[in-house]
């Protein structure tokens, strides 16, 4: 039976007798097979592609708003936190997808499998996520807060402040579960072993995961779910309350009100999005902690990583959101994309900008006077 056991830093360090009871084994590199490595590599490859260029055009879209006449409906407090939010969020989605190259050329190359860099792979692969569970929190409370009967509104700057304070927690959240891993040693057969960078429980007294799960995970998951329940609720009331009033007494109210209306549709759906994502990641790690199946190494390899995989598919499932719910944003990829396309009266919206017409460089001919036509 296949037993795993924890590979020496260096092992002429160690005394005869402890060198002496180590197997004359050949060392071989992940036989998690072929396909199976390509495959990981494939789909991770679709998540940074997708996950870079995505936030990279949200980021650049998300500061160009109009500076024309909607700037009373774009300047307003919930539409600068809203902007503040989703940058930080394309911000971390882009981030996320530029480590988890990282990733990729671990499960390919025999790298980052012992040592520092596998603690320090595993750190950007938990930090990001992290972060993004952080600003989530971040988002929802201050939304919440904000649709009370006595609404508690915070500042640009207010909520800026609490951004960088998600960024600094989940940074050093990340600490702990990264630092538990390490290059452990496993004993294929009688004549080959493999190192593979793994999940080390025993290294403190107390298991890491199980205090940063339920902090890092399960708190704000709970805390997300009842702000979202809230806050649906809320906005359905209010909406039906008055909507027809606003529409009939004041028409810049009522789409103030409509935007208001689809930008928390939007983040209740991001928000969803991150926590399934997230959900399998979470059920994965106490399954295996609890129930610790005995699997074939390939199998277990595979199934590690495609747990990886699930859990960063919110760095590109938000780009999804973000181009289903958000026509502006539709234009702004087919003007960036196609540039050299006739503009149109919502694309001088969003750009504000007015380019030259086909009216307004033709030349007026002066009409000729009667007697010159004779």
């Amino acid at each position: 039976m296949n037993h795993s056991c924890y590979l020496p830093l260096n092992v002429s360090d160690q005394d005869e007798n402890s060198t002496a009871e180590l197997p004359a084994a050949v060392y071989v590199f992940t036989p998690a097979g072929y396909e199976a490595k390509v495959g990981l590599c494939f789909m991770f490859s679709a998540i940074v592609v997708m996950g870079l260029l995505g936030n990279a055009s949200l980021l650049l879209y998300l500061p160009r708003k109009p500076t024309n006449r909607r700037d009373r409906i774009y300047s307003s407090r919930f539409m600068k936190n809203l902007n503040l939010s989703l940058r930080n969020l394309a911000l971390s989605g882009f981030l996320a997808s530029l480590c988890l190259t990282l990733t990729c050329i671990q499960v390919f190359f025999d790298v980052f499998q012992s040592g520092w860099s596998c603690k320090i792979v595993r750190y950007f692969s938990f930090v990001f996520v992290f972060i993004t569970i952080n600003i989530m929190v971040v988002i929802n409370l201050e939304k919440y807060l904000s649709t009370r009967r006595i609404p508690r509104s915070f500042s640009a700057s207010a909520v800026a402040k609490m951004m960088n304070t998600a960024w600094i927690f989940g940074a050093i959240a990340a600490i702990v579960p990264s630092s538990t891993y390490e290059g452990q040693r496993i004993d294929l057969n009688e004549s080959h072993f493999t190192v593979v960078c793994r999940y080390r429980p025993d290294l403190y007294p107390i298991p890491p995961l199980s205090i940063m799960i339920p902090i890092q995970c399960f708190a704000p998951y709970i805390f997300i779910t009842f702000f979202n329940v809230s806050l649906f609720k809320t906005m359905w009331n209010r909406t039906r309350k008055t909507q027809a009033c606003h529409t009939a007494n004041n028409p810049l109210k009522a789409k103030l009100s409509l935007i208001r209306i689809r930008g928390l549709t939007l983040l209740v759906t991001i928000t969803v999005t991150n926590l399934i994502t997230t959900f399998f990641f979470v059920v994965f790690l106490v399954y295996n902690r609890i129930a610790e199946p005995s699997l074939d190494f390939s199998t277990s390899y595979v199934l590690r990583y495609a747990s990886g995989f699930v859990t960063h598919l919110n760095s590109s499932s938000n780009v999804v959101v973000y181009f289903v719910q958000m026509k502006d944003f539709r234009k702004f990829l087919k003007t960036l994309l196609c540039p050299r396309d006739k503009i149109t009266h919502d694309d001088i919206v969003l750009t504000g900008k007015r380019p030259k017409t086909q009216a307004s460089t033709v030349q007026v001919q002066p009409i000729k006077s009667y007697e010159s036509r004779i």
